[in-house]
């Protein structure tokens, strides 16, 4: 994996287009902290296999009955409830009488309640179901398909929402930080903390890039006020912020390299 820090935003574009087109693609994460804000941005290729998303252990459940029917209808022991979901894969393993179930087939299931499903497969032929038997959960694999840096900046998508009470601030960092790499490729250096002409100037430029983007994309209200405070604190690395985004840094790492939980998605 590929962690790109504190680099232009056209550096990060050219080194994600060389990691996402490579065969085998490489994972390239990108992260920036300035102040009290930070992102991270991650790309693993254009078909990416997730083959655990949540790292838990496959659901299990002891068999009490299993009808002749189609679908056929499975109860569980009512010692505790069932975790399954609707859609699941599931096998069977060590049913008595009904044999037919212990091929090791993965098999879809519906309906789920606390203590029973109803199984996607007609029934009404096999052998009648006697005792015994677990039912265990198949972990399905997830894939994902990356965009590249260059294209998500200009269509983004769904960002990650920390504080559901301000919906709009993700979308106007976004901005924000392109506006501040902008900044930074014209003059120089990064903006002077308390100066109004350097926050002012930053935020010109947030709103030229937002009359540039259409539809969904364009942000409605641009809060003044927050990227004030972001131009003040621009050149700044706090080390809390950085230490939190470094531990997200390497949740992603490991999550681009095992394979197992689910990445940052844009």
């Amino acid at each position: 994996a590929v962690v790109f820090t504190n680099g232009s935003l056209d550096k990060a574009i050219e080194f994600d287009d060389y990691c996402h087109h490579h065969n085998p693609p490489i994972a390239f994460i990108r992260a920036e902290v300035r102040g009290l804000f930070g992102n991270v941005f991650c790309d693993f290729g254009p078909e990416f296999t997730v083959l655990d998303v949540d790292g838990e252990e496959p659901h299990t459940g002891i068999i009490a009955s299993i009808s002749n029917d189609n679908p056929a209808l499975v109860s569980f022991v009512d010692d505790e409830r069932l975790e399954f979901q609707d859609g699941d894969l599931v096998v069977f393993s060590e049913v008595r009488g009904m044999t037919e179930l212990n091929d090791g087939k993965p098999r879809r299931i519906k309906n789920t309640r606390p203590y029973s499903f109803l199984l996607e497969e007609d029934t009404t032929k096999f052998g009648e179901y006697e005792k015994g038997g677990i039912v265990t959960q198949v972990k399905q694999p997830k894939k994902l398909n990356f965009r590249p840096l260059r294209l998500a900046l200009k269509d983004p998508g769904y960002f990650l929402l920390s504080d559901f009470a301000k919906p709009f601030r993700p979308p106007l960092l976004h901005l924000a930080f392109q506006a501040l790499d902008e900044f930074v490729a014209k003059l120089g250096r990064y903006p002077v903390a308390g100066s109004a002409g350097d926050a002012q100037r930053l935020i010109d430029m947030v709103n030229a890039l937002n009359e540039e983007l259409a539809g969904d994309a364009k942000v409605g209200d641009i809060d003044e006020k927050v990227l004030q405070h972001f131009a003040n604190g621009s050149r700044a690395v706090l080390s809390p912020m950085a230490a939190m985004f470094g531990g997200i840094v390497g949740q992603e790492v490991v999550k681009a390299c095992s394979g197992k939980f689910h990445p940052l998605f844009q």
